[in-house]
């Protein structure tokens, strides 16, 4: 079973070099058939301006083949099933108000698999051709006439590609496609001709994608934005926010700074006044508060032994001989001195 290649798998040299991105529409308003296949697709005024740059708007092809494209002496042509789909949407669209049409991408064309074959100008080229399969990487070498080229699916959009396809056919001689030209006398219909008027003016501002930043540049945010356009009171910089002061818990007063209390503070009296000038009172400096009250006197420490527990009080005893002794010495010395 043949396998479709990728665009990128052909090639005009023998050496494949990295593919290159070239995009089939630059300019939406200039090319009649551009502009009527937007009205036909079911696209709005300026949508394939503002989507030049998705995927399915190039092909990703070698750089030989880049050269041949923009000519156009080569192009990737659908498949009859793709381009017969194509004319009937065309058709169911082309009595209709813009806002009644059936979109491109929600119609049967985009469910169907994209098959192209690869068509060569005879007059332009009559040299060999290259082409290398997606699974094995094998080259195979086709010469003039071509006759055993592959097919080949491209991820761009089969409208996009039968334009292409049809400014083809229209500079090849003794060739004619039938469904490209039926494709061309939708394209020219005078149905669509005041549709013609609006999608051939520039699109909306709106419509257009911003160009990309220069190297360097900072990128404006929308509430920045929104803010230095609204009120330009505002600083545009987002102000660093401050937690509240909270009350310090060793003092309940707020604490006041030296420089803060000399400015405060009156100027003093003259010498005549100083007799009249009242004397502050004395602000009583604030006291530790002591874990026991002053009146409950504290209980003495007591010894504690791990072995014994706490010592009981101890007991003092008197000696008896020296309290004899000495009564004995008073009964001998009394009676002498009353002598």
């Amino acid at each position: 079973m043949e396998v479709p290649h990728a665009e990128e798998c052909i090639s005009f040299y023998y050496q494949f070099d990295q593919a290159e991105a070239d995009k089939l529409v630059t300019d939406t308003t200039w090319r009649r058939s551009v502009v009527a296949h937007q009205i036909l697709s079911g696209m709005e005024h300026g949508e394939l301006a503002r989507r030049l740059h998705e995927p399915w708007n190039s092909l990703n092809l070698q750089t030989s083949v880049t050269w041949a494209t923009g000519v156009p002496s080569v192009v990737f042509r659908p498949q009859d099933k793709v381009l017969k789909a194509l004319i009937q949407l065309y058709k169911y669209n082309i009595p209709r108000p813009l806002d009644e049409r059936v979109r491109l991408d929600q119609s049967p064309v985009a469910l169907m698999p994209l098959i192209c074959s690869f068509e060569v100008n005879h007059q332009w080229h009559d040299e060999e051709l290259y082409t290398k399969h997606p699974c094995t990487s094998t080259l195979t070498r086709h010469t003039y006439p071509y006759a055993a080229l592959p097919r080949f699916a491209p991820l761009a959009d089969a409208g996009l590609l039968s334009v292409i396809a049809q400014t083809f056919m229209l500079q090849v001689d003794d060739v004619e496609d039938s469904l490209l030209s039926e494709l061309d006398e939708l394209w020219s219909s005078s149905k669509i001709r005041e549709h013609m008027r609006l999608f051939k003016q520039p699109p909306p501002a709106s419509a257009i994608p911003t160009p990309f930043l220069l190297q360097g540049a900072q990128p404006t945010s929308a509430k920045k934005r929104k803010q230095t356009d609204g009120d330009s009171s505002h600083p545009a910089k987002r102000m660093r926010r401050v937690a509240p002061p909270q009350p310090s818990k060793r003092s309940p007063r707020p604490a006041v700074s030296s420089k803060a209390t000399t400015v405060a503070r009156p100027s003093p009296p003259q010498l005549q006044d100083l007799a009249n000038y009242p004397i502050p009172a004395p602000v009583p400096k604030r006291k530790r508060v002591d874990a026991q009250p002053q009146d409950c006197p504290q209980a003495k420490r007591v010894k504690w032994s791990p072995c014994i527990g706490p010592s009981p009080a101890r007991t003092v005893y008197t000696r008896s001989s020296k309290a004899k002794g000495m009564a004995k010495t008073e009964a001998i010395l009394r009676p002498g001195r009353v002598r």
